[in-house]
Order: C-alpha cells, then sequence, then structure tokens
C-alpha cells in the first residue's frame, strides 16, 4: 500500500491520543563498533521518531526531553564501587564487548544517564495521567548492583522505582520483562523490594533466577506458541498500581542474538496483547535490545500498539534516514551551500562550535564552497556525531585533481591532525543519463584499530567511522541538488559492492546476475572470509576460479530503468558459486 494511502487510512479509523515519548538526538551511542560487532541500529530511536512524525502520529508536544539523572539516584540502587568504575574504559569495553579506544566514555555515561533520567520521566508521567508512557531507550535489564551486564551500564528500571519508593508510592509494582533474555541484573537489584513481581518470556536459558516468573521458550519459538506463552503470563500477573514492559526488539527470527523467532507481525500481536491488558493502567515501555535490521520496526510499531492500539504495518518502502535527509535538504538555501550570500550560521558561528575553517574560492563540482559542505554536515548532524566520537576543530578542504573534485574533512583527535573523510567525485555523461562518479571515498577512524574479531579488508588502510550509510545518503543528495540523473561508481572489492547491495546495480544486467548468485551461494559465511576468498581465487563459478570484477555499479532517481528484479533471478540461477579450502602453502 502506498504511504499516503496507509497513513490516509489510519487517520481516518483513528484519532490521535495523548502520547508521551521520552527521546532525545543523544540516545544514538557514538560507539560505531557496536553495530558492527552486535548488529545494533545505533539510531533506531531517531528512526521512531523520523518515522512516526512523517507520518502524522507525533507532534512537537509529544515528545519528552530527558536530562541526565543525578548520580545520587543511581547510588540508590547501584554500590559506589560500580559506579566509581564506569569511569573505566575497560569497564566498559566489557559490558559492550568493544575495544577500549573505541569508547568516549564521558559521551556514553551521558547518553545511559539520558536513558535513565527518560525512564524515571516516564514513570512519573504514568502514573500522573494513569497511561501509558515510553522511553526510547532503556530496559537495562541486566545491570546488577554491584556490576554492569552486557550493553547495560545502571539499572534504569531499578533506578526510577528506587526513586518513586522514596517519594511514597507504595503500590505493587508490575514488570513484564519481554526482551529475548532473562532480567538477572533486574532480579538481584529488586530482591528486596516485596511489592514487586517480575515475569519473563525468554528464548535463553540462564538458570533460576530468583522472585522471577520466568517461561523459557523454545530456539525459534513462532509467533502462536510466544503468544500462548503471553496470555499464560498476562493470566499470572498480578494487580498493580505501576507496570513496566520492556517491549525487546531481539525476539525477531535471525536476531544476532534473541534466539527467538517471531515475525514483526507476531511481535505487534504481543504488544497489543499487553496493551490490552493494561488498559487505562500507568505503564512504562521500554525498548530493550534489539540485534536485527528491523528491530527499529518492533520499536515503532510498539508505539502504535500502546498508543494507537493498531496492527496496520509500517511501510516497509520507508528509509528513515533518506527521507530524514531529505527533509533537511529542503532547509538548506543553495546560495549558503555556494557562498552567495550570508549563512544562517557565520563561519564565526562554526568557528565557535567546531573549531576555525579555512575559506576557499573553488567550488566543489561547481557548486559548493567549504564553508557551505562545512555548514551542510552541521546541518544534517555529521559534525556533532563526529564530536561525541572525540573528534574537534573541524576543517573542509577541498581541490580539484587529476580525476575529478576532491573533498576531505579533517580534524583532530586530541593532538593527531587526521583526515575522517575524503572522497573525489565528478560529473559523468553515460548512455543512463548524467551521473555523479565516485572516483574515491574512504571514511577513516584513525583512533580505532585493527584487531582479531576486526581485521583488516582488503583495501583498507585504517577502520572505518561507521557514518557509510550517512554519507551515501549524502552523496545522493548531491546529485539530486546537482539535477543530476543518478550516482555511478566501481566497486574494486566484494564487500565494498556487498555495502552498497541494497542502492547499487551492477550496469550489465548478466553481470548484476553473478552479482546476486555470489551474495546467494555465500550467504552462510562470513563477509570477510568471502572477499578474501574471492581474492586468493578459492571461489569458484561454476567450478572455475572467480577473479572479481569491478564493473561499475550504478543508482538512478528514476528506478524505471533499474533492471527488472524477477529477470535478475532467473538469470542467477545460471551461475553456481562454491568457497573451496584454504590452499596449502608451499614448504
Amino acid at each position: 500500500m502506498p504511504l499516503q494511502r496507509w497513513k490516509n487510512k489510519l487517520h481516518r479509523y483513528f484519532k490521535k491520543p495523548h502520547i508521551s515519548l521520552w527521546y532525545h538526538p543523544d540516545y544514538r551511542l557514538p560507539v560505531p563498533a557496536l553495530s558492527r560487532n552486535s548488529k545494533i541500529e545505533l539510531r533506531r530511536a531517531d528512526y521512531v521518531v523520523w518515522e512516526l512524525a512523517s507520518l502524522g502520529f507525533l507532534n512537537r508536544d509529544d515528545l519528552k526531553t530527558p536530562t541526565k539523572i543525578p548520580y545520587k539516584y543511581l547510588a540508590d540502587v547501584h554500590s559506589p564501587e560500580m559506579l566509581d568504575s564506569l569511569a573505566n574504559p575497560d569497564t566498559l569495553s566489557r559490558a559492550f564487548a568493544v575495544a577500549d579506544w573505541e569508547i568516549p566514555v564521558d559521551e556514553v555515561l551521558r547518553t545511559i544517564r539520558l536513558a535513565c533520567c527518560g525512564t524515571l520521566k516516564a514513570a512519573r508521567n504514568a502514573i500522573t495521567f494513569q497511561g501509558p508512557s515510553m522511553n526510547l531507550l532503556g530496559g537495562f535489564h541486566h545491570a546488577h548492583i554491584e556490576k554492569p551486564g552486557g550493553l547495560c551500564l545502571v539499572n534504569d528500571i531499578a533506578v526510577a522505582i528506587s526513586y518513586l519508593r522514596k517519594k511514597g508510592f507504595d503500590k505493587p509494582i508490575n514488570i513484564l520483562d519481554l526482551d529475548a533474555h532473562p532480567p538477572d541484573g533486574t532480579a538481584d537489584c529488586l530482591y528486596k523490594d516485596p511489592k514487586v513481581w517480575i515475569g519473563s518470556l525468554s528464548g535463553s536459558d540462564w538458570g533460576e533466577l530468583p522472585g522471577v516468573d520466568e517461561t523459557v521458550l523454545p530456539q525459534n519459538c513462532d509467533d502462536d506458541t510466544y503468544l500462548q506463552a503471553l496470555v499464560a503470563l498476562l493470566k499470572r500477573q498480578p494487580k498493580a498500581g505501576l507496570t513496566f514492559v520492556i517491549a525487546g526488539g531481539d525476539v525477531l527470527k535471525g536476531d544476532g542474538f534473541g534466539l527467538l523467532g517471531l515475525t514483526l507481525a507476531g511481535a505487534r500481536e504481543r504488544d497489543l496483547l499487553v496493551a490490552r491488558n493494561l488498559h487505562r493502567s500507568p505503564s512504562v515501555w521500554l525498548p530493550g535490545g534489539g540485534y536485527h535490521r528491523d528491530a527499529w520496526r518492533v520499536l515503532a510499531g510498539t508505539v502504535l500498539a500502546a498508543f494507537l492500539h493498531t496492527r496496520s504495518a509500517i511501510p516497509t518502502s520507508y528509509r528513515p534516514l533518506k527521507h530524514h535527509f531529505n527533509q533537511i535538504y529542503y532547509t538548506l538555501d543553495e546560495r549558503e551551500l555556494q557562498g552567495e550570500t550570508d549563512a544562517l550560521l557565520t563561519s564565526e558561528d562554526l568557528t565557535d562550535i567546531f573549531g576555525p575553517s579555512s575559506q576557499r574560492t573553488h567550488k566543489f563540482l561547481g557548486y559548493y564552497t567549504a564553508e557551505g559542505i562545512e555548514l551542510a554536515l552541521f546541518k544534517y548532524g555529521i559534525l556533532d556525531e563526529l564530536r561525541r566520537m572525540g573528534f574537534q576543530r573541524f576543517k573542509v578542504v577541498i581541490r580539484k585533481t587529476g580525476t575529478g573534485d576532491l573533498v576531505q574533512l579533517k580534524a583532530y583527535a586530541g593532538r593527531l591532525r587526521c583526515i575522517l573523510f575524503e572522497m573525489i567525485l565528478k560529473k559523468h555523461k553515460t548512455e543512463l543519463g548524467e551521473l555523479l562518479y565516485i572516483d574515491w571515498f574512504t571514511l577513516r577512524n584513525p583512533k580505532s584499530q585493527f584487531k582479531p574479531d576486526r581485521p583488516k579488508l582488503p583495501g583498507q588502510e585504517v577502520p572505518g567511522l561507521g557514518l557509510a550509510k550517512e554519507a551515501i545518503e549524502i552523496i545522493f543528495i548531491m546529485a539530486k541538488r546537482l539535477c543530476l540523473d543518478g550516482v555511478m561508481f566501481k566497486p574494486s572489492w566484494f564487500h565494498i559492492a556487498f555495502t552498497m547491495r541494497h542502492f547499487f546495480q551492477f550496469q550489465d544486467l548478466e553481470r548484476h546476475a553473478r552479482f546476486r548468485a555470489l551474495i546467494r551461494d555465500m550467504a552462510a559465511h562470513p563477509l570477510l572470509n568471502t572477499t578474501i576468498a574471492i581474492s586468493e581465487e578459492r571461489v569458484l563459478l561454476n567450478g572455475t576460479p572467480y577473479q572479481w570484477e569491478a564493473n561499475d555499479m550504478f543508482y538512478l532517481a528514476d528506478k524505471s530503468q533499474h533492471h527488472d528484479p524477477k529477470e535478475i533471478v532467473e538469470r542467477s540461477k545460471d551461475y553456481r558459486f562454491t568457497l573451496c579450502e584454504q590452499k596449502e602453502k608451499t614448504p
């Protein structure tokens, strides 16, 4: 169903209720390695807000902004030694399963304290208005009194309950933990409160948890089995004056850590069952975990279920980042980008925020000034994200080269001056139209390092920044701004083409069919293993050693010019790829 028809249908049947949603742009943790290692969508909260706002279900008044929770509230639950340890990068690296140098400690703790405050304020709001409230980051149920847990530094639910008890709220409190993992930390933090009931449905057996009504479900549990168990759990749930619901996004089939097998529709039905059960009673909804590309859709569905009680599916065609960036695109005055008028933010303003930037008379692609590019990177939130990752004093450099126009973003990491991204673009006329050709593109994080679980990919000099999706959307917007027909580039390695597979196609149909067949047949193998095996000619195409074909790939604004998906599938049947064992080394 087209997006606008879907929106109109919902508005016809549902009158918008009062929505209380706690959110902060800094809910995005500035740790790109989490996305790579744990498959976490760091923009999960952003995506939900952008989507629901675009569909007309969120107004500015619906969004509530938390502040950092005071440490004295955290100290009511966690030991002084535990809180002191949070300033140690080693502690955070263990909790997040990333290297200590990849964690900007202050910014990570800022995010967690914002989220913890969001849960506390959502709880107060739910009690005041006797209805549902939601925090778009929280449900840190693995944090114990004495130690953090996996991806959970402090226990926001326990902190909120401790605060409420001190303020005189003595009614029974329920915790419905519908994350795919057991609430070990929450059980530890709340075992002394006799008026707290914890019910849980999990896909993993971590042993007995005292005080928890725990149901361990079979691996790959389907929708029906899960929902039957949920109905039984809800029947056992006692009456309460407040209920916390962790509506985990890790229940989906294929989640990296969840082990359950729900569909998006099943996850929505889960939330609807709980919402009906809690009708007109105070409740706080939290997202918990989610290690699947559709985890943000689960959370968006939770908002629709908790406040609108609807089963309508999230449009599958919706790309939140593209939509959000397109909205920003229309706020940027082209005269500001070209340096033809005073910008809304002057160079002095940008200098105050991000440090000095040089003036350039040359225009990138005959359009953008250096100041214009810096302004755009500020508006798109890129500079602020890089600042949170520990970079400062940004400077945009542009110049002409023999292969196109070059743009670099330089910055300081401490005393080290480094290049964070660099690309060479040019306008290129083809039979498909005039395209923006990417001759060179690299994202670089000099603060990060290669290691055994993050080995160097072919062609890499340093690890990336984790902003590839943002970068490619900005390149698409550049093409749109320049009135070009699309974007083209030549992937020198398989892993680069694989990363761009959702946007780009190889220009030649047969070549693209071979590419899709390669993805199909190597699906069971890690991306790194496959790209290395191709470079070592250990991948066979129909029995013959295969060499990577670095042909042009394209993305066109006019999708009718893209290859027919059915024809690609049919032609890919002619190709079969197999992986050979490691070649023996010659003595």
